[in-house]
């Protein structure tokens, strides 16, 4: 079998890899047919080396049924008879186990996952196996680490979550993390046992990460001192909702996971640090080794910071990737940086194929591969700057004045060039997932990461080695590194504050983002032959230039890739816009309830919204109901509807009437004294909604062919309730009828059965 197939082989190894986990996640439990496949790619294998042949398919049909394959243990799991899962009946166990991962405080509640050992019900006790993620009520301490045994008492359950096409599956995500099972339980149920006799490595680097958050929680103050606190030891528990919403919308949020940024930045910093060091020794000058001694030393600080960041998994993807680029460099491969880059993948992938499915991995992946493409290509260099005639740096010479100015324009252009690459990366992807595209984030880079990837984090970094020498010095370090931190936040809260900083997006779809990166990458393909030709310069003469043949390709590529998105643009505006049809979507809100009606030609009704009873907990608005319609490109809601100010109908209204363009309120009127009501009742103020009083509302109307009734309740409802004892919140709610034609909708709310029989009374030939 000839060995030359394919110029970089790695690559279609890894296309395959891919495609395997991806099918093997759409499709799970079918392990017997991808063994079968695989044998037989095998086989086709082995007879094209007997015979010497090229193999082009089998190989790759081989690493697909691998990839298959890998992915099976967490979504098609063959669980043992012990294993939590097989008690998941909702029925409230005492659970005894040790702590799998360190606590953190969420929204006034302590998150852990309990790897069970046993569990206990009735006086009967089981050996138990499997990961539970537990939830403790208020009051939950967070003074436990890694290995701690405890016992919880609460109703175990199946991990649920949200069944909305294209919204973020709950189940999945908890699945890649081998958790299956959740349990709630208040803090006076947990209680800890006891620690482990033998003191682990892991619980030695918990009780360091912990003393270093403490000495920042003296060192710094304000909002930088949980953002240090997560640059410098992956903690971001800390940050608030309000700080997180400032880096998303300034388009810099990625500066609060420590992932690739901040690894590559410390490889970096500690790289020329060790090699001018190693530029001292005449030893390793002689032998040209200063370079390659400098890459195996930066392994130790990489590894160091990604131990101490918590090595959450985007910092061991950040981590390896960095390791295989070091690696690459100590084998004199790196200038071919695109293989490289697919044996970071695969390696990442091979160890964890849950990773394809992070946002992290795909983000990372594509802002690094978007700037090896735009970096790769020869674009023409602008001929020499003239010196300026004036005396502008009079007792410098020229020369040094020249140099450093090519170094500032050097440093300028690549910050600039790497952050629209990777910004032009990563569009999609950020649609996808946040639904926001800041529109300053070029700026906001240019400002931040400077200062935070090389100040902040080296200056904390400096404090965390140190401490254990000296706390009073670590101490001046984060102090220090709060100081420059609060120039960052002062800069980036005024830049969150203008008008334009941030844009709602739709949710594009995967063919969309498909064509998105098609046209992006042909684009920066054909943008250095496009300059020369601007410019008058022969692109034959580029370094690298393709030939004309391949340029055609490109430009090919890119007019079928507009074509399709054209004919997706018509599709979607039928959808939206020129459908005849009325549609109807009832959204899986867990409790309550929330509907989506749809009219011909486009209108839009929000019929309720779900929630819990602490949108500080779960926001269903901002979770569920809002991705459900940006997903179908919904951004603006001709009507919402309040049946009933109950939380489990309002609570979710409420992200929608702050993030989307709502025409109109329709209420009943009723006013209820909670926290919820008040946060609408805020956000329809501040948008400009408009909401009629109850009495003025058109009880019967057409719109665009479909009538919509408001059926109930009665006009006088309101001077009844003294009368009329059964006239609660729930049975005072909104009802409302939906036809075309012979077919109807009828949305009841949470009426009961007095205001069921008011209602048949009323209109008895319109249900």
């Amino acid at each position: 079998m000839r060995l030359n197939t394919y110029a970089r082989p790695i690559i279609p190894i890894l296309i395959a890899y891919m495609a395997g986990i991806v099918l093997g996640e759409r499709i799970p439990g079918h392990a017997g047919w991808a063994m079968a496949g695989m044998m037989v790619s095998a086989a086709g294998v082995g007879w094209q080396i007997w015979k010497n042949r090229s193999a082009h398919i089998m190989p790759l049909g081989l690493i697909l049924a691998l990839g298959y394959l890998s992915i099976q243990p967490w979504v098609a799991p063959d669980f043992p008879p012990d294993h939590v899962i097989q008690h998941a009946d909702g029925k409230k166990w005492t659970v005894t186990g040790h702590v799998a991962e360190a606590p953190v405080l969420r929204s006034h509640r302590v998150k852990l996952v309990v790897a069970a050992t046993e569990l206990e019900s009735s006086g009967q006790h089981f050996r138990a196996s499997g990961r539970i993620r537990v939830t403790v009520g208020a009051g939950g301490h967070l003074d436990m680490q890694r290995g701690d045994r405890i016992r919880v008492t609460g109703r175990l359950k199946r991990v649920y979550g949200f069944h909305n096409p294209g919204g973020f599956n709950y189940e999945r995500y908890l699945a890649f993390q081998k958790i299956w099972c959740r349990m709630w339980v208040s803090a006076r149920r947990m209680t800890l046992l006891n620690h482990p006799e033998t003191v682990t490595l892991a619980r030695r680097i918990d009780t360091f990460r912990n003393t270093v958050g403490r000495s920042i929680d003296q060192s710094v103050s304000g909002e930088s001192r949980p953002v240090l606190k997560s640059l410098v030891i992956g903690d971001r528990s800390g940050i608030s909702p309000a700080v997180r919403q400032v880096f998303s919308r300034t388009g810099i949020g990625h500066l609060l996971a420590i992932s690739g940024l901040h690894v590559g930045i410390v490889a970096s910093v500690a790289f020329y640090v060790f090699k001018w060091l190693f530029s001292y020794s005449r030893f390793l000058l002689r032998r040209a080794w200063v370079s390659k001694f400098a890459a195996m030393l930066t392994f130790l600080p990489v590894v160091v910071y990604g131990v101490m960041a918590g090595m959450s998994p985007s910092t061991q993807r950040a981590v390896g990737m960095v390791a295989v680029f070091l690696l690459a460099y100590l084998a004199g491969k790196l200038q071919d940086t695109v293989n490289t880059l697919a044996v970071a993948g695969m390696g990442i992938l091979a160890v964890y194929p849950p990773a394809l499915f992070s946002v992290s991995f795909q983000l990372s992946f594509a802002a690094v591969g978007f700037i090896i493409l735009g970096v790769s290509r020869p674009w023409p260099k602008s001929g020499p700057s003239p010196r300026p005639s004036g005396p502008i740096m009079p007792k410098i010479p020229g020369l040094v004045r020249d140099l450093v100015r090519d170094l500032v324009r050097g440093l300028a252009g690549g910050l600039i060039g790497g952050t629209t690459l990777a910004i032009l990366g990563t569009l999609p992807l950020v649609m996808r997932t946040f639904n926001a595209v800041s529109l300053i984030g070029i700026g906001a880079n240019l400002l931040a990461v400077p200062l935070v990837g090389f100040i902040v984090v080296p200056i904390g970094l400096m404090g965390m080695f140190v401490y254990p020498l000296s706390a009073a010095v670590a101490g001046i370090c984060f102090h220090t590194a709060g100081f420059f931190l609060d120039i960052v936040l002062a800069v980036i809260h005024f830049l969150a504050r203008l008008p334009f900083a941030s844009l709602k997006t739709f949710t594009p779809s995967t063919i969309e983002t498909l064509i998105y990166y098609v046209l992006v990458s042909m684009a920066v393909l054909l943008a250095p032959s496009l300059l020369a030709w601007i410019k008058g310069i022969d692109r034959r003469t580029l370094p690298g230039f393709r030939a004309e043949n391949r340029l055609k390709i490109f430009v090919l590529i890119a007019v079928v890739a507009a074509l399709a998105a054209a004919v997706d643009g018509g599709y979607w505006s039928y959808q939206r816009l020129w459908h005849k049809d009325l549609r109807v979507s009832i959204i899986d809100v867990g409790t309550g309830s929330a509907a989506l009606v749809e009219f011909p030609r486009g209108p839009v009704m929000l019929i309720d919204g779900g929630g819990f009873s602490d949108n500080s907990v779960f926001d269903m608005g901002a979770r569920v109901v809002a991705p459900f319609l940006w997903r179908k490109k919904i951004m603006t809601v001709d009507t919402i509807v309040l049946s009933h100010p109950n939380s489990d109908h309002l609570n979710g209204l409420i992200y929608i009437a702050r993030h989307f363009h709502v025409r109109k309120l329709w209420t009943n009127g009723e006013a209820v004294d909670t926290e919820g009501y008040r946060h609408l009742m805020a956000a329809v103020r501040e948008a400009g909604t408009v909401m009629p009083p109850f009495r003025h509302l058109v009880k019967h109307r057409k719109v665009n062919g479909v009538t919509v009734d408001l059926l109930y309740p009665p006009d006088d409802f309101q001077s009844k309730k003294a009368a009329d004892h059964w006239r609660d919140t729930n049975n005072n709610g909104l009802v409302i009828k939906v036809a075309l034609g012979d077919v109807s909708f009828l949305f009841p709310g949470d009426i009961e059965k007095p205001a069921e029989a008011e209602l048949a009374r009323r209109f008895p030939n319109a249900l």
